[in-house]
């Protein structure tokens, strides 16, 4: 599993939104989100590199390199909420519903969208 810190995730979020991409720009696509200098992303992209979720390849005929998402955008909520769960909530997803649920932190519509779900992934086991 790769986990990605929080100041990683916004790297990440440029790279599934447009892949590849130059240092260059990637500090322009989150210049306005952030206020870190450019040391610091290069710092990010590396430590992502090294961590392989991010692949770098140089450019032909450049001196630059360009930078490819190696893990997708699902496959890092699937890591990171399952960590979560397992961190937080004792591995039980009755857990985590019911501290949302005790804590109104649940409106209608997403009661019924879960509802949905389970109906949906009860089915399927049925099959």
């Amino acid at each position: 599993m790769i986990h990605i810190a929080t100041s990683e995730w916004i790297i990440m979020k440029s790279l599934w939104n447009k892949s590849p991409q130059t240092s260059r720009e990637i500090i322009n696509s989150i210049s306005e989100e952030t206020n870190w200098n450019s040391k610091t992303i290069h710092t990010l992209i590396s430590r992502l590199c090294k961590k392989g979720a991010v692949r770098a390849e140089r450019d032909t005929g450049e001196y630059t390199y360009k930078y490819f998402a190696n893990i997708s955008e699902e496959e890092c909520i699937q890591e990171e909420t399952k960590s979560f769960i397992d961190r937080i909530y004792e591995g039980s997803f009755k857990n985590m519903i019911s501290a949302f649920v005790k804590t109104n932190n649940i409106s209608k519509s997403e009661i019924q969208e879960v509802r949905d779900l389970l109906d949906a992934l009860e089915r399927n086991d049925e099959q």
